[in-house]
């Protein structure tokens, strides 16, 4: 090779090096965050694409970046459904490019959740189970009324009714003991032991 040609070739490449720089610096990341059409919610799982290829999704908060190149556009979809394409050359921003599709986000209403209240629950367990804490194992008694006196039949029937009469004891025990075990733990909060 003569000089010539070998000072022809380093240009050569050092044209070549530097055009491959500018083309690698011509890509640069795109950030924004994607909003529903009030811009009040971010919003999640939206796809976002550039003519190139690139792609990625926006996470929790709404937000994305994507790498694209300066003759890139890019477009978002969300469902199935696109957005116009986004020349990246007109972008402003390229550090904050936020859009809002027109697409309502349903918002549930607020939930207040308060503190368990011990007595507030003692007493409608009491009216919820009145007919199990008021339960007393039956018992012959004589009935007295205008025409005479008499035996309730009802109760000499209850009276036999040997399993209903335990179930509703060991029921009965067992809410008692419940109750008992939650004024306990009222009484003495993990606050107040330590």
């Amino acid at each position: 090779m003569t000089l010539y040609n070998l000072h022809t070739f380093r240009l050569f490449l050092i044209a070549i090096t530097l055009f491959c720089a500018n083309s690698s610096t011509a890509q640069f990341r795109l950030r924004g965050t994607v909003y529903d059409s009030t811009r009040s919610y971010p919003m999640e799982a939206v796809s976002v694409l550039s003519t190139s290829g690139r792609g990625t999704s926006t996470n929790s908060t709404g937000q994305y970046e994507i790498i694209v190149n300066e003759k890139d556009s890019i477009w978002f979809s969300y469902l199935g459904k696109p957005t116009i394409k986004y020349p990246v050359a007109t972008i402003y921003n390229e550090m904050q490019f936020d859009i809002a599709l027109h697409v309502t986000v349903p918002v549930m209403k607020e939930i207040r959740i308060r503190p368990r209240n011990y007595r507030f629950d003692s007493l409608q367990n009491r009216l919820d189970y009145a007919k199990v804490f008021n339960y007393e194992k039956p018992k012959i008694a004589p009935s007295v009324t205008s025409s005479g006196v008499g035996f309730d039949l009802e109760q000499i029937i209850s009276m036999f009714q040997f399993r209903k009469n335990r179930s509703m004891l060991s029921f009965q025990k067992r809410l008692l003991e419940e109750e008992q075990e939650k004024y306990i733990d009222f009484r003495f909060s993990q606050r107040l032991v330590r």
